[in-house]
């Protein structure tokens, strides 16, 4: 069977009806101007072609061979190239390229990745998988990847790549032998993997093995039966047997010529575990390892085990370590032969880079304690000057409250006298009885509440209701009212200033409804929102307008002041000042739809947690 690139030619001899003549079907819309890197057997006979359009079927033995075609989930500009397949199980089938790895699902080759593996989109030359279960991938720039079938995912279990041994980051192909030993190639050499795990053994090789000479582009691994392995390149062919590939077991001596503090020409070699101050923090390593076979193989990793637990792999026979933080420090150093044998214990040299006096322990105790105390004074200071503040600033409201409620009182007072004296001189005494003795209770009430800054939702509500019952019974029901309380409204909870109400219920009684001609009716509305208790005290009354003419008309309306809305917006600034932004009064003029004043409505916010706050 071949592949071309703008069409398929099948043998077809043993076929079925075909008269074993080779056909060559080209104008297809599977393969049409498409390349096909490789066919891949199924296990029930037929054939996957992978292309850079996708995957086509084919049944070798059919009429017309190609069944159907798995194209590509994602959509790409450059055509990904597919290099193979390969199967976990009876039934999971990947696929591999230039774009990384697909799964065939649902006719279709979706993306996947590798778990662990940081880098999604990889470029996969060949997988393949050996009897203990792992899966090993051969990549463009991350070496080869041992992985695992688990979970239905391929999972990252080591990187081999040129950190750990590997010439180079190219694995340009992949392959198991028979010996379970996994072999894989750059552009310049192979690569075994011995018995893979805690025992195993790299070993590389190159042109001084016997390896081509040339730099070639292409590499393909191949085993025959009789375990010959072969390497398809572009610039030729290599053929060798495993077993007949001689190997060095025998580490090299290993041996660290000289340490030596960078800039000077003392050596630290012969002393041991020294102690160096902290202005020489900068170190000079100098080593050696004998292999008479192929001394050009010998590589060495080294590491400092405080900096570092992972070992750095080099061809140098030194390494400079500089600038180095006060402490205790292990050098550590390993080498490996042609063979990839390693020194079976790493030589170790320890030694201590001492630390300036300002990062002594009884210097920065010295120095701790000083800052200390300055904080602690600057402390004691700040919280007595805050102190100081908070209180005088707290005095100031509770006498600027108190003054208030002490002018507050005596004018409700006042009026309420006022309103009871009016009944007895007009000889309504049923009406005169009634409103002493709610007046009694009310005045009881006041002076309960007329030491405390906040008195609950509640208690105000109770003070208002005596109030406007008082003042319907004085103006002979004259007016209704009502007060609409929201549902989810906790009234014992929330806490206002004392009495701050009653002064803008008390003016649109008097100020809006009396003149008034006609239905007369006052609403009160309380309910929360965003944080916030909001009172809406609104009359169908004359309005302001009308009602500062009718008052500016009235004899002695020069000689007496209204006292009870201006006391009310000065608490209102009290509470400000303690907390700006809790409480504000709005008062709106209402108008008809001939524009005509029908009535006012002051809007009253409040903080609900302003006594938490206080």
């Amino acid at each position: 069977m071949q592949a071309e690139k703008s069409g398929l030619a099948v043998d077809t001899r043993g076929s079925a009806g075909l008269k074993n003549k080779l056909t060559n079907w080209r104008n297809t819309s599977f393969y049409e101007d498409n390349n096909c890197e490789t066919l891949y057997p199924t296990t029930d006979g037929k054939l996957f072609g992978c292309t850079e359009n996708g995957v086509t079927v084919i049944n070798p033995l059919a009429a017309e061979p190609l069944m159907a075609h798995y194209p590509f989930q994602k959509k790409y500009t450059r055509p990904p190239e597919l290099f193979g397949c390969f199967q976990t199980g009876n039934t999971v089938y990947w696929f591999y390229g230039s774009q990384g790895l697909f799964k065939l699902a649902n006719e279709e080759l979706v993306n996947d990745s590798i778990m662990g593996m940081p880098v999604k989109s990889l470029y996969i030359n060949r997988i393949t998988g050996d009897k203990k279960g792992n899966i090993w991938v051969a990549t463009q720039g991350k070496g080869l990847l041992q992985c695992r079938y688990e979970n239905k995912k391929l999972v990252l279990y080591k990187q081999y790549d040129s950190r750990n041994g590997l010439p180079s980051d190219i694995a340009l192909s992949v392959l198991v032998d028979k010996n379970d030993n996994v072999w894989s190639g750059d552009y310049m050499s192979f690569s075994v993997l011995i018995k893979p795990g805690s025992e195993q053994q790299l070993i590389s090789f190159n042109e001084k093995d016997g390896l081509l000479s040339s730099y070639y582009q292409t590499l393909k691994l191949e085993q025959q039966k009789n375990g010959t392995i072969w390497g398809l390149t572009s610039m030729g062919i290599v053929s060798f047997h495993p077993d007949s590939v001689g190997r060095n077991d025998l580490p090299p001596v290993l041996l660290i010529n000289n340490v030596v503090l960078s800039g000077s020409a003392e050596s630290l070699s012969d002393k041991l575990s020294p102690t160096l101050s902290y202005s020489h923090n900068s170190l000079q390593f100098h080593y050696t390892a004998v292999c008479l076979t192929d001394p050009s193989k010998i590589r060495y990793a080294y590491r400092l085990k405080e900096l570092d637990s992972n070992w750095t792999y080099t061809n140098n026979r030194g390494v400079d370590f500089n600038f180095l933080q006060p402490g205790k420090y292990t050098f550590e150093l390993k080498a490996c032969n042609n063979n990839n044998v390693w020194t079976s214990q790493p030589l170790q040299y320890h030694f201590t880079i001492g630390r300036p006096f300002w990062q002594t322990w009884w210097f920065m105790l010295i120095v701790i304690s000083l800052i200390a105390a300055v904080v602690f004074i600057i402390f004691l200071l700040r919280v007595r000057s805050f102190k100081a503040k908070a209180t005088i600033k707290q005095q100031l409201a509770e006498l600027e409250a108190k003054a208030i409620r002490a002018q507050m009182n005596p004018h409700f007072i006042f009026n309420s006298l006022n309103a009871i004296q009016e009944t007895i001189i007009t000889e309504k005494v049923d009406a005169a009885y009634d409103y002493l003795s709610r007046f009694s209770k009310l005045l009881r009430m006041v002076l309960d509440n007329s030491e405390k800054n906040f008195i609950s939702l509640n208690s105000e509500l109770e003070t208002i209701r005596l109030y406007l019952s008082l003042e319907a019974l004085r103006f002979s029901q004259s007016f209704t009212y009502s007060i609409e309380l929201n549902e989810e409204l906790d009234k014992e909870d929330i806490f206002i200033p004392s009495l701050l109400l009653q002064p803008f219920v008390e003016n649109a009684i008097w100020h809006g409804l009396i003149n008034k001609e006609g239905e007369k009716k006052l609403l009160l509305k309380f309910e929360e929102r965003e944080g916030n208790l909001i009172c809406i005290i609104q009359d169908n009354g004359i309005g302001r307008e009308r009602a500062a003419e009718i008052k500016k008309n009235k004899l002695g309306a020069g000689r007496f002041e209204s006292k009870g809305t201006k006391l009310a917006l000065q608490r209102i600034e009290i509470v400000n000042r303690e907390r700006p932004g809790a409480a504000d009064i709005e008062t709106i003029d209402l108008f008809d739809e001939a524009g005509n004043a029908s009535g006012t409505s002051v809007v009253v916010t409040l903080a609900t947690d302003l006594k938490t706050n206080k």
